[in-house]
């Protein structure tokens, strides 16, 4: 009779104890998932509050590309009308100029595509990250 005693004890000590790390456990991973989705919510928002910066700087350097090809067709239309002394091969230098800006600007527009389409990668990334820290921690407490 004591013996069985001391067994249905031990037993329930034992249970007891294994439902006690199950649940140190749960809040551990829980508390991983909640600093993970906090980081995950600053790098958005710090991609956020970049994106308008980086838009920003974009669009000056668009104007300052259209700027430089008006005042250089500008050039060249004075160099061609108004100065007939020089030289045509001057003036086939000025294309050469021209083609060469104009690759130069059509580079520079892959690239701020390019840093576009990362920025929008990283944001949903980071969404899906916070989804599935939310499922997890939602699969944590179900669990409990």
């Amino acid at each position: 009779m004591e013996t069985s005693r001391r067994r249905t004890t031990y037993k329930q000590i034992e249970s007891a104890w294994r439902q006690a790390e199950e649940e140190q456990h749960t809040n551990r991973l829980n508390r991983h998932g909640d600093k993970q989705k906090k980081n995950n919510i600053q790098i958005l928002l710090l991609l956020l509050l970049l994106s308008p910066y980086q838009q920003q700087q974009q669009q000056q350097q668009q104007q300052q590309q259209q700027q430089q090809q008006q005042h250089q067709q500008k050039q060249q239309q004075l160099n061609a009308k108004d100065c007939p002394w020089i030289p045509p091969h001057y003036h086939h230098q000025n294309d050469d100029d021209q083609q060469q800006q104009q690759q130069q600007q059509q580079q520079q527009q892959q690239q701020q595509q390019q840093q576009q389409q990362q920025q929008q990668e990283d944001l949903g990334y980071c969404s899906r990250l916070n989804r599935h820290g939310d499922k997890q921690k939602k699969n944590n407490i179900q669990i409990d």
